[in-house]
């Protein structure tokens, strides 16, 4: 056993009090590490006004096992970034960031971050969402149905298909094949959402635009008629609200389509649009090279014209003005509970142009101004950190802390854009691999936000994991584990629960089998189990992370707080022996590890938890 091994800050009130501080609140911060430490001085290090601090820490309590080292002050600084500088007596010196333990002098990059006046969202770590695409998950009114040749758009026509076909390709269905999904078929299928556990719903867009997907927004302050219209939405989100389920819908606000009465190239509004006339009160919301042919597009999509955030107008238009696109669906009677951006990384942003995190800003004092627990999460393939630094989104789809690392792992896909376009390699990664990109990307986070990050393991944008792994159910029982144990906020996408399957888009968007005979019900039973395992434990929603064991094919970590210990064991592959998980580290000794599972008892002593050759779910 290395004390060293057991130096640890957390994000619960045990480490920090309170654990979101107000700006000139006294606050607390304590470190714990084994009693049989070599420790002789313990610092506090921050920066407050650009110049090196050290603030001694004292030895406040001891447990069994544990010394814990505090020290208190009084915060004057809107934002709050510290390491620890441990001294030896053996004149040994290391530096504790949240990224590691070193004897080198870390750059600040990597310091603990606690924001300061946090606003809201305090459900989201509590959450557990479903994701749905409408046009797949459940027709409920056929009079709003779709009809053949309905209308032309782009390159093709409307075509409706049979529920259950598949979804055509871009190029032959050009985004026109419809299967009636509507908002009646969510609000019939609200006892199936309680059934299975959700509390949070995430719609994929509901605004009224030409395509399937409807990503290329037509009307902003509409609910597609195809799928219902504003008392229905209305309606869906009173009921919701009163089973106390809560809505989130997709924000499209980096481009519109070009059927939009602010762009209107298909003259389906009186109303000149930017592309119909250069003297449109929209003029300057686009960005044209040569009216009206060349101008923005998002990645050269000529549906989808990018919006122009030099206008001020637009700003007034989308979040600004009382009765802007995002504040109309935030009141009354909507009221919905957050917005997903899409492509929140691009959003604002135009070669010489760089005005998006001043956008987000605007964004995040608006929409908050209005309801302070709004969610405000946003697309982002990369590394979104800027964006995650309590000014301007409260969370992201954790593609870079938890998809990206899960997917690689798990199926050995590896997927990337080159100039010649999407490619995608067969690269074994162990589970080194894993835990170092999740501490990577997690250590440039506040603690706050680590909490409101948007994990999942498929979207409308990926393939479906199951397909990925052909069926490997280890390795998917592995990644739902990590899923509902991790911090962050859960989601799952419409018919992962049952097993569906699919491809790249658009085969990643089938339809929602409603035949409960066709669905695997043992992946049923364990989505309900998780789910449950997660909306009734502090532990998994806001409890603290440490890793506690990497292999090459295992990885194990701990989610506690003071009153409750998980431990999760993340297998890629059965084990040829049991594994040795040292929770010594958490300062158990000597007791009996229960599964969560099926309740099988492991009994342990002197420090050492041995388990099974699978994944796992303990608790102690």
């Amino acid at each position: 056993m290395r004390w060293l091994d057991t130096v640890f800050f957390g994000i619960t009130p045990d480490f920090i009090s309170p654990v979101s501080p107000r700006y000139g609140e006294s606050v607390e911060i304590t470190l714990r590490v084994a009693k049989d430490h070599s420790l002789e001085k313990v610092f506090f290090r921050f920066a407050p006004d650009g110049e090196e601090t050290l603030l001694e820490m004292r030895p406040t309590r001891a447990d069994h096992f544990f010394q814990y080292f505090s020290v208190r002050f009084v915060l004057k600084w809107p934002q709050l970034r510290f390491r620890f500088l441990l001294l030896t007596s053996d004149s040994l010196l290391y530096w504790y960031n949240h990224r590691t333990i070193s004897t080198s002098t870390p750059l600040d990059l990597f310091d603990f971050q606690c924001l300061v006046d946090f606003q809201g969202t305090e459900w989201v770590p509590e959450a557990v969402f479903y994701q749905i695409f409408p046009d797949r998950f459940h027709n409920g009114n056929p009079q709003r149905n779709y009809q053949d040749q309905e209308y032309a758009y782009g390159s093709g026509a409307v075509r409706v298909r049979n529920w259950g076909d598949s979804p055509l390709h871009f190029a032959h269905g050009y985004g026109l094949d419809f299967f009636n999904g509507d908002l009646d078929g969510v609000l019939q299928k609200i006892d199936y959402f309680q059934r299975l556990g959700i509390t949070a719903l995430y719609f994929n867009p509901i605004f009224t635009a030409p395509s399937n997907h409807r990503y290329d927004i037509q009307d902003y302050f509409a609910v597609d008629p195809h799928l219902g219209d504003a008392e229905l939405f209305s309606q869906l989100t009173q009921e919701f609200h009163q089973r106390g389920i809560r809505i989130m819908l997709d924000g499209i606000i980096n481009h519109s389509g070009v059927a939009s009465r602010w762009f209107n190239a298909l003259n389906w509004y009186d109303e000149p649009g930017a592309y119909n006339a250069e003297s449109s009160p929209y003029d300057d919301f686009y960005i044209f090279y040569q009216h009206p042919e060349q101008y923005e597009m998002w990645l050269g999509i000529p549906t989808l014209p990018k919006l122009n955030y030099r206008s001020e107008k637009l700003r007034n238009m989308v979040y600004r003005d009382a009765d802007s696109v995002l504040k109309y669906w935030l009141k009354s009677p909507f009221s919905i509970d957050g917005w997903r951006f899409d492509v929140a990384n691009m959003t604002a942003r135009q070669e010489g142009f760089q005005g998006y995190l001043e956008v987000w800003r605007e964004i995040r004092q608006e929409l908050k101004a209005l309801n302070p627990e709004a969610y405000l999460m946003g697309e982002h393939f990369f590394d979104g950190t800027d964006l995650l630094q309590g000014d301007c989104l409260d969370g992201n789809m954790n593609y870079q802390g938890f998809y990206f690392p899960v997917i690689r792992w798990l199926s050995e896909q590896h997927d990337f854009r080159a100039d010649t376009g999407p490619h995608r390699l067969t690269v074994p990664r162990n589970a080194h691999d894993f835990v170092s990109q999740i501490q990577d990307f997690m250590s440039r986070l506040p603690l706050q936000i680590v909490l409101r990050m948007f994990n999942f393991l498929n979207s409308h944008d990926r393939p479906r994991l199951i397909s990925l792994l052909q069926g490997n159910t280890q390795r998917l029982l592995t990644a739902m584990y990590c899923l509902f144990t991790f911090p962050g906020t859960p989601s799952v996408y419409y018919g992962d629960e049952i097993g569906l399957e699919g491809g790249p888009d658009p085969d990643n968007r089938r339809c929602m089998v409603w035949d409960e005979a066709e669905w695997n019900e043992k992946l049923f039973q364990r989505y309900q189990q998780l789910i449950q395992f997660r909306s009734q434990s502090e532990a998994l929603q806001r409890g603290n992370l440490q890793w506690l064991l990497t292999t090459s094919n295992t990885v194990v970590y701990a989610r506690f707080t003071s009153e409750e210990t998980w431990v999760v064991v993340l297998s890629k592959d059965a084990l040829e022996a049991q594994l040795e998980i040292p929770v010594w580290i958490l300062g158990k000794l000597h007791g009996t590890a229960v599964s969560a599972l099926d309740n099988q008892p492991y009994p342990f002593a002197e420090g050492l938890l041995c388990v099974p050759e699978h994944s796992e779910l303990l608790k102690i």
